[in-house]
């Protein structure tokens, strides 16, 4: 199966929001009885991304063999959070506390920031993600340096530093997730929430 549709994720949310609701949380096993075995790769890739992202947390709950079930339960309720790119994911969340720790930054010092030896971030990764997040409405450009190459400052907007997660923009589809808010937010440069 391809990448899931927003249409598919939206149904997957539901049946593991409304399991949550009645049974006080889900496992794989039971939301692909609901779903259809044929998505259960796609299932388990969609759940993991949430683990990952803090969106679901994960218990072990039973050993079946010589395999764990886990148990999760949504940390939050909202909208059914996109996908983000796996390649785009580690290094966004650690930009984005970046951004949440500095006043005023620049591209090159947000990539030095956010840079582990595990995680190299290079200019080019920071320059892509901050042009996204000025996109949607979470950043402002205040200014820029007076020398020849006239850099962009940069500051993150007080009402837009909604939490720890990373806002997931989709610039195809025009829109910013927020992971924090569990809600889409416009992708127009203002910070009004999507209806």
């Amino acid at each position: 199966m391809a990448n899931p549709t927003e249409k598919q994720r939206s149904g997957w949310w539901r049946v593991m929001s409304a399991l949550q609701k009645h049974h006080g949380g889900f496992t794989l096993r039971v939301v692909v009885d609901i779903i259809g075995e044929d998505q259960r790769k796609p299932i388990r890739t969609y759940i993991a991304t949430l683990v990952e992202e803090n969106v679901l947390t994960a218990e072990p709950a039973a050993r079946v063999g010589g395999l764990v079930t886990h148990t999760y339960r949504i940390v939050n309720a909202g909208e059914a959070p996109p996908q983000r790119m796996a390649d785009k994911g580690a290094r966004q969340r650690v930009l984005w506390n970046a951004i949440r720790s500095m006043k005023t930054f620049r591209e090159a010092e947000i990539a030095v920031a956010a840079a582990t030896e595990e995680l190299p971030i290079g200019r080019d990764a920071a320059g892509e993600y901050i042009r996204e997040l000025v996109a949607a409405g979470y950043l402002a450009k205040i200014g820029q340096d007076a020398n020849r190459f006239a850099t962009p400052i940069y500051r993150l907007l007080p009402a837009m530093n909604t939490g720890p997660r990373a806002p997931i923009v989709l610039l195809k589809a025009r829109r910013c997730f927020d992971l924090n808010l569990m809600q889409s937010v416009n992708l127009n440069g203002s910070a009004r929430r999507a209806a």
